[in-house]
């Protein structure tokens, strides 16, 4: 792994080990490990620096070019080679969904223009399996229609999140369920012309009890595109 990290730089001055100390300076706490692993591609291999859990940052090297392409906050790759946020442990479940619907509607609702946007609307409940009594919750989704080099991200109408407000006084209890609605929105039909590599809707939650835990990361993700070729037609 040493010849390995000291192949490729990070397209700066500095080395991948600068940057593993760099990151030890600021997180003395957190056990982080590199690994090198081979995709597919000839050359090309998926370099991270992560925990335990398998979270942290991973980079896209192709050796005979010396190209390095981080992969965090690149939708493209980082659905390409299976990395997302979401969380597969099943803290916190969505259930009793009552919509999940991906469609066309007129953008200004209050004028004549016609102009048309792309919307994907979801309700349901979230249940806390979580042994935490959790005194603060949001809740966001965020479609992502992904071309090779764009992401176009939705924004969300302001009514989205839960259906009521987590405090101290309001907690989310262990096992109880919380319903949402989420309507993300502001896509242009435009896009319905051009044919993405992936189209997915991810659903994050942010949660802190009193006490010094937190979480803030996907708990589902769907996969849109039969969705969106059908929305074509």
């Amino acid at each position: 792994m040493r010849s390995f990290l000291r192949t490729i730089s990070m397209g700066t001055d500095a080395t991948w080990l600068d940057f593993a100390n760099m990151l030890a300076s600021q997180q003395p706490n957190e056990k982080l490990s590199w690994s090198a692993q081979k995709t597919k591609e000839d050359g090309v291999y998926i370099v991270g620096f992560v925990d335990e859990q398998g979270w942290g940052y991973r980079w896209e090297v192709t050796l005979d070019h010396e190209i390095v392409r981080s992969v965090n906050g690149n939708a493209y790759l980082s659905r390409k080679y299976g990395i997302s946020r979401f969380d597969k442990d099943s803290n916190f479940e969505i259930t009793d969904i009552t919509a999940d619907t991906l469609k066309l509607e007129r953008k200004y609702s209050y004028s004549s223009d016609n102009t048309m946007e792309i919307v994907y609307i979801m309700t349901g409940s979230v249940i806390n399996n979580t042994d935490k009594v959790l005194t603060s919750a949001d809740i966001s989704g965020n479609l992502q229609v992904i071309y090779k080099d764009k992401t176009i991200r939705s924004s969300e109408n302001r009514d989205s999140g839960f259906k009521r407000t987590v405090s101290k006084t309001k907690p989310w209890n262990p096992q109880e369920k919380l319903e949402f609605s989420i309507k993300a929105r502001n896509i242009e039909e435009l896009y319905l012309q051009y044919d993405p590599e992936y189209v997915f809707f991810s659903v994050e939650i942010s949660v802190e009890d009193p006490v010094g835990y937190s979480y803030n990361k996907a708990i589902e993700e769907y996969d849109l595109k039969d969705k969106w070729e059908n929305l074509k037609k």
